[in-house]
């Protein structure tokens, strides 16, 4: 019945469709379409039409209004070789068409049965395949799965080159099966290897006593053992034991995947958790689903005994479990870790900082990268961040010499900082493959980890210039039984940037050699005023008008609280007081490996009737505010504690102590304090320093909790000069 209302709706021969395309032979006939022959007046060439017939009646409009939207993602598309060129999608009253470019070739089963005996090499295979492959990628970016690539659907175009047909229906192949994904097609394209590699479709190609379980590729033709697992693996496991995507399968066969790598992270983004659920799913089932088939399988009892079949059939299971922990362990892992990023992407409303990484991830990626073995030392929680706890790990076959220490959320487990002590072999592996999980936002080259050791020579090097994150390594040494001098390296990275209050993303916080990061460059680099070169560092001067121009705010670390806030707790605190100066620092430093400082900063400097100055440094668009650095304007005079006090409690909401408490904390310090040192203490949100000079003149400093936490500040930080210079 379904194919004679199709037939009923059968465009006639020689009818001229859109006055534009006249119809010919009908050419195949599905259950949703025809395909017609036809011939295009206005461009004077030879088409094919795709007519949709919906098979469902209700779902007719539903169906007939994805057709189009479908095949208009195809429309105009011309820069993939795998693909008919589709040239037109339009609708008459009754169906929805596309006109598609004429493919005069064999299908690729025909193609192999005339010109190559019905077998080709992997490699010949790949090639073939490869246009395709980049093809259906793209569609994988976007959304979309084929969902029916065979043989039949592969065909040769004028220029020898096989395109893949089907589309513009694929959602309704795709909407029997929630399952389906990316993967679906790796199975496909596998399959069709297969056949290219046998002769034998791997439906003729099952197991004499499992018609369900294909046969080695390596019985009719000689392949590697890669290459024959993988596609095994592929072929008669079930959905989440093969590859996530072709870069995967490329990879597992030993072919080219370079070219497909450009829609990895798109891909991971739309399927990477429905692939990670099903993975885990595949995992958990596996030892039940070999199980599950042996006590099936009634043909083996006919040619093997009772026993030889019991101990085989333990020994694949045992394999199964075994191959699957080992194959899939870091594949499992790097979804996880993407999930962490989409997940800490959505958190809001909170001011921590904090790397789009969990902390039991971080730990598995260094055991697996490191090859290592990590367990919990200590575990502690901090009453001046109680929101916060870390973990102490060290690895026992080393004596406990590699330590790592993880500092992060108590809920939500997002890793704030990590601390890690590593041979110098360990390190740079960190570098080359940790580093950039941890901060996807930029990598280090080779060159640029071996500049990185080389500052470290003198024992010391930290890098505080990116956006995101702080760096610190130090060099240490040790002797072991031997009373051979051992290098160890120790470092440490901390996420320093705060989203701004308003989600806006800010200056400069752009991935390396991503389009805002190249589009920014060129912004800055036209607009400078003036550039400066530090060494490896330089810094583009900027005027007002290109600040405001840009219109994102700086990507340094920012206080909740604003200038707006500052200020009401000036005027609350009682004291007059009087602006004596303002001064902008707009400035863009790039301090290389993709590290961009963006300081779009006013300074204001404040003087009270009593005596205090005030160095206020604000954002100069969102007003939030930088730090504080209050002092005395003569030396020889203390300034007034209290006054500090009131600042930090109204610009902390992490501070739970007293104003007097605070007052007294900080006369107390600056008093003990020998020349050159400094005292501190963070708030949670906040964290304050007392800071001396050579001749013990103290002065107050306030800022974003974390931006302080080192063994030196430079004083010139401070706003102030030594011994009394302006």
């Amino acid at each position: 019945m379904k194919e004679s209302v199709i037939e009923e709706q059968k465009l006639e021969l020689y009818h001229l469709l859109k006055d534009r395309y006249l119809i010919g032979d009908l050419l195949k006939k599905g259950e949703h379409s025809r395909i017609y022959r036809a011939y295009d007046t206005v461009l004077d060439q030879e088409i094919t039409i795709k007519e949709f017939v919906p098979e469902n009646p209700d779902m007719a409009e539903t169906d007939t209004g994805n057709f189009i939207e479908e095949a208009g993602k195809f429309f105009g598309v011309y820069e993939y070789q795998g693909i008919a060129e589709v040239t037109d999608v339009f609708r008459d009253e009754e169906h929805a068409y596309m006109a598609i470019e004429y493919l005069p070739g064999k299908n690729l089963r025909e193609y192999l049965n005339a010109e190559k005996k019905g077998q080709i090499t992997i490699e010949e295979a790949w090639t073939l395949l490869f246009p395709v492959l980049d093809t259906v990628s793209w569609m994988h970016s976007n959304g979309m799965v084929h969902g029916g690539i065979r043989m039949s659907r592969l065909i040769f175009d004028e220029n020898d080159r096989l395109c893949l047909t089907g589309i513009g229906d694929c959602f309704l192949r795709n909407r029997e099966s929630e399952a389906n994904g990316p993967w679906t097609d790796v199975r496909a394209v596998s399959e069709i290897l297969y056949e290219c590699l046998t002769g034998k479709s791997p439906l003729q190609a099952g197991c004499l006593w499992n018609k369900k379980k294909i046969r080695s590729v390596s019985i009719w033709t000689t392949v590697s053992s890669r290459v024959d697992e993988t596609l095994l693996r592929e072929l008669n496991y079930g959905i989440g034991g093969g590859c996530f995507g072709f870069y995967a399968l490329a990879e597992q066969l030993g072919m080219q995947n370079e070219p497909l790598a450009v829609y990895l992270g798109a891909i991971q983004s739309v399927w990477g958790e429905s692939w990670l659920n099903l993975t885990e799913k595949y995992q958990k089932e596996a030892y039940l689903d070999e199980e599950h088939a042996f006590l099936t399988r009634k043909q083996w009892r006919n040619i093997l005994n009772i026993t030889g079949i019991f101990l085989v059939s333990i020994a694949v299971a045992g394999c199964v479990g075994f191959w699957y922990t080992h194959t899939h362990e870091r594949q499992i892992l790097e979804w996880q870790i993407q999930k962490d990023r989409t997940k800490y992407h959505r958190i809001s409303g909170k001011e921590t900082d904090g790397f789009a990484i969990g902390d039991i991830h971080l730990k598995k990626l260094m055991e697996q990268t490191l090859g290592i073995s990590l367990e919990e030392k200590s575990r502690n929680s901090y009453s001046e961040m109680p929101y916060q706890e870390s973990c102490t790990y060290a690895s026992p076959e080393k004596a406990g010499k590699e330590q790592i220490e993880i500092f992060s959320d108590k809920e939500d487990r997002r890793v704030n900082s990590c601390e890690v002590v590593l041979s110098k072999e360990e390190m740079e592996l960190f570098f080359q493959e940790i580093f950039s999980q941890i901060i996807p936002e930029t990598y280090l080259t080779e060159e640029e980890i071996e500049r990185t050791f080389d500052r470290t020579q003198d024992g010391f090097y930290r890098f505080d210039a990116h956006g995101k994150f702080q760096m610190t390594l130090w060099k240490k040494k040790s002797y072991g039984e031997t009373e051979k001098e051992q290098e160890w390296y120790h470092l440490s990275l901390t996420a320093c940037a705060r989203e701004p209050q308003d989600e806006k993303e800010a200056a400069g916080s752009y991935a390396r050699d991503s389009k805002e990061y190249r589009e920014f460059m060129d912004f800055v680099k036209k607009h400078a005023v003036k550039t400066e070169m530090i060494s490896d560092t330089i810094i583009y001067k900027l005027e007002e008008e290109a600040v405001r121009n840009w219109n994102q705010p700086s990507n340094v670390p920012l206080l909740k609280k604003t200038r707006t806030d500052f200020m009401r707790a000036l005027e609350k605190s009682g004291c007059s007081f009087e602006i004596k100066s303002e001064k902008d620092i707009f400035q863009v430093t790039d301090a290389g490996i993709g590290a961009l400082k963006a300081e779009f900063v006013r300074e204001v400097r404040i003087e009270t009737t009593e005596g205090e100055r005030i160095f206020l440094q604000y954002d100069f668009l969102s007003e939030r505010i930088v730090q504080i650095c209050l002092g005395s304007v003569d030396s020889a005079r203390e300034w007034n504690y209290g006054l500090g006090a009131e600042l930090i409690g109204a610009l902390s909401d992490d501070n739970r102590k007293s104003e007097e408490k605070l007052a007294k904390e900080l006369k107390q310090n600056a008093s003990e304090l020998e020349a050159s040192s400094l005292a501190q203490e963070n708030c949670g949100d906040l964290s304050w320093m007392i800071l001396t000079d050579d001749d013990r003149v103290p002065r107050l400093i306030l800022a974003p909790h974390g931006l302080l936490d080192d063994k030196s500040f430079p004083y010139a930080a401070s706003r102030w000069q030594q011994k009394g210079e302006d």
